[in-house]
């Protein structure tokens, strides 16, 4: 075989590289055992995911977001910036709702899984509160999720303030502390002339949760739930022994919602599951209560007074581009698409958000609910939902999908407008590249690149070329890296992009010039994907593509030459590459096709599944960990180790197969470890320490990429997201 490379810019001297893949425990039996167990990984998100609640203090500066990971993200200057306090590790689940007090320094935090945190120093250090601590929960700790927490300070027959809370939660939970939040009870003594209403509150889901001082000296409570369940109490807003709520008896009465026919009958099949999930209301009694059902049909009232407390469907305005969804019960009227978060604007008015970034606004008169859709940005047309929202004053802070964090300083405006202030859904992380603990990148949507100095707690944008699909980054040092992919356009062409200087903004160079190419003329008319780059260091570098593409650089990346010069590949689409040295690795693709070679040409390797059967699907990506150890990961979840056989080529053979028998899309290998990690479609991710595990900790979205970080964890590409996942202590 003749040399692929045809400058003659290669050393001839070709190191031992691939032709050291002989028999070897790491290949063995010993390491590659193919059973699985459950896993015990954890997941957390780090960029773009869920954030599920936002309290924002009176100044409209100082705030805190709940979000997925048991993240809590605290922000001082109106969330232009902001910074991720301190939770315990035990609490890495989805926090659902924060609530602090006027003082700003004590709050509160829950979730999933039971999870209660409290802090007395406004952030700086979270305490869980003990599982003993809380009321029994019969079950399992993935539906013991809570929603909501409210607290209100009372004076005692002694004058001294006391904090008592509420949470609500699945199953009807809701929750009472007396002594700011460490030990809780439960309440279910819904008060009703139905004792079938009274067991339906007592099993139903309870969302929002609100209390307020109507400056008469009594409190109002109100918790809104599944079944268009709104519940409100009143006691005496100070200590009264005579007061039956102080006897720990909260009296809630269920109030009746119109459009839900009488106050509903036994028969629930026949009624629409109408799901309440905000409510608040101010010291005048005047508030609002908002919730859908499914996604698309809106649903939004008014409370109408304190002496009746009844609550009023408000009527809707549908302008275009929000028409009234078919799909909704025809006796519904609807608002749109279901709203999950409202505050109170003033003036007796309010502003929601909700599904598909969907946000709807009160009318002066308290009688109209208009849309306000079009108004809220969205650099996709994906529309993420926006699941938490609070107002102070004139301005609205609402939280949601994709770490998007969206501001109005004018909400009681007609047409609201609104800023982002951190909106991840346009970056699209498809693909990460990190070269320590601290420092790392990933490449998205338009070619976008983000940076992070923090291991991904925050991202900062340093390049975007434009009309670009990126599809894999690579950094060999803190200076030298390269993303590639495809230029979108009549030409379709290769594009990649280098820097020499850290990857900073202003730092990155688009190879645009033909003459930086080999001759791509016989690929013309055909798209020209770069699907992975390899930098196997600060000069040499590997691409591959489709139509059996195959490009190599001596320069960092600034020109390219034919890295198939005899054609040994052929026309196979090439999705994965991984190299040991400048001279030795292996590219997979299409049709079961992989390669090695040793610096004298590509040589096709067979591919084998359990029971000997040749493998003709797609290879998606392959890695390289020492000269002992090539794995290749493909469709149907198949996992492929490279065996030697003495006087041939040898074979890649199977030693797993996914559960989910989905495609695995990404596989690395830690250096000095036995670690093995591959993921991919319907959120499959293997993970091999001495046996394989599958954690199911993931939703079904695609894993693009994953890329190692420290000693334990590693970062997951995963549907606009980024997760983390480390190893449970």
């Amino acid at each position: 075989m003749t040399s692929p490379y045809t400058d003659g810019r290669r050393p001839a001297s070709v190191p031992r590289g691939l032709r050291a893949l002989a028999s070897s425990a790491a290949l063995g039996a010993a390491l590659f055992i193919p059973t699985a167990a459950a896993g015990d990984l954890e997941f957390e998100n780090v960029h773009g995911g869920v954030q599920h609640a936002i309290h924002m203090a009176s100044d409209g500066e100082t705030g805190w977001i709940a979000e997925d990971g048991g993240r809590i993200r605290f922000s001082d200057d109106g969330f232009s910036t902001w910074t991720f306090q301190t939770t315990p590790d035990t609490a890495r689940v989805q926090l659902r709702g924060i609530y602090f007090m006027d003082d700003d320094t004590t709050g509160w935090a829950v979730g999933d899984k039971h999870t209660v945190l409290y802090t007395t120093n406004g952030g700086t250090t979270w305490t869980q509160v003990a599982s003993s601590n809380l009321p029994d929960w019969p079950e399992e700790p993935e539906d013991q999720n809570l929603w909501d927490v409210h607290f209100i300070e009372v004076e005692d027959e002694s004058e001294e303030a006391q904090l008592y809370g509420w949470i609500t939660g699945r199953e009807g939970v809701l929750w009472l502390s007396r002594d700011g939040g460490l030990t809780w009870e439960s309440e279910h003594n819904a008060y009703t002339s139905s004792p079938w209403l009274g067991h339906l509150f007592k099993t139903e889901d309870r969302y929002g949760v609100w209390f307020t001082d109507d400056g008469a000296g009594t409190y109002h409570g109100y918790v809104s739930g599944d079944w268009a369940a709104v519940m409100h109490c009143e006691f005496s807003a100070t200590y009264d022994s005579n007061d039956p709520f102080w006897d720990g008896i909260s009296y809630w009465d269920v109030l009746s919602v119109p459009g839900s026919g009488p106050v509903y009958q036994p028969t629930m099949e026949d009624q629409p599951n109408i799901e309440l999930y905000d409510v608040e209301v101010d010291s005048s009694g005047d508030g609002f209560v908002v919730g859908g059902v499914g996604t698309n049909c809106g649903r939004a009232y008014e409370i109408s007074s304190w002496t009746t407390v009844t609550w009023e469907q408000l009527g809707v305005n549908n302008p275009s581009p929000v028409p009234p969804p078919a799909s909704c019960p025809a006796n519904l009227t609807t608002a749109g698409s279901t709203l999950y978060a409202m505050g109170l604007v003033g003036d007796g008015r309010g502003l929601g958000v909700g599904y598909a970034r969907n946000s709807w606004r009160s009318s002066t008169s308290s009688t109209l609910w208009e849309s306000t859709y079009q108004e809220l940005p969205s650099g996709d047309p994906v529309k993420p939902p926006m699941y938490g929202g609070t107002a102070v004053n004139t301005d609205y802070f609402a939280v949601g999908h994709f770490g998007a964090i969206m501001h109005s300083s004018n909400a009681t405006s007609t047409t609201p407008t609104w800023s982002s202030l951190h909106d991840t859904e346009t970056a699209r992380p498809k693909a990460l590249e990190f070269i320590s603990a601290s420092t790392g990148w990933f490449t998205g949507q338009n070619g976008r690149v983000d940076k992070t100095t923090d291991g991904g707690a925050t991202f900062t944008e340093v390049y975007t070329p434009g009309a670009v699909l990126s599809r894999s980054i690579d950094f060999t040092d803190a200076n030298n890296g390269v993303v590639v992919g495809r230029e979108v356009g009549t030409t379709d062409v290769p594009f990649v992009a280098y820097t020499h200087a850290g990857g900073d903004s202003g730092e990155w160079t688009e190879v645009t010039d033909s003459g930086d190419f080999p001759d791509l003329s016989a690929y013309a008319s055909m798209k020209l994907d770069l699907h992975e780059v390899v930098m196997v260091d600060a000069d040499d570098v590997w691409a591959v593509g489709d139509h059996g593409l195959v490009l190599v650089s001596d320069d960092g990346g600034e020109t390219w030459a034919d890295g198939d010069g005899s054609d040994d590949i052929g026309t196979v689409d090439l999705r994965g590459a991984a190299f040991l040295s400048a001279n030795a690795g292996a590219v997979v693709g299409a049709s079961g096709g992989a390669w090695l070679t040793i610096g004298s040409g590509w040589v096709q390797i067979p591919v084998k599944k359990a029971g000997g059967a040749t493998f003709t699907g797609t290879l998606h990506d392959v890695a390289v960990r020492s000269p002992d150890t090539v794995i290749a990961v493909g469709d149907e979840g198949r996992i492929f180790v490279y065996v030697p056989t003495a006087g041939t080529v040898g074979e890649f053979q199977q030693v797993y197969q996914a559960s989910s028998q989905s495609a695995l899309l990404t596989v690395e290998l830690r250096a000095g470890d036995i670690d093995v990690f591959a993921a991919g479609d319907e959120g499959v991710f293997v993970w091999y320490d001495g046996s394989w595990n599958e954690p199911n900790s993931l939703t079904s979205y695609e894993i693009t990429d994953l890329a190692l970080i420290g000693d334990d964890g590693a970062l997951i590409s995963h549907a606009y997201q980024l997760h983390l996942f480390e190893e449970v202590p």
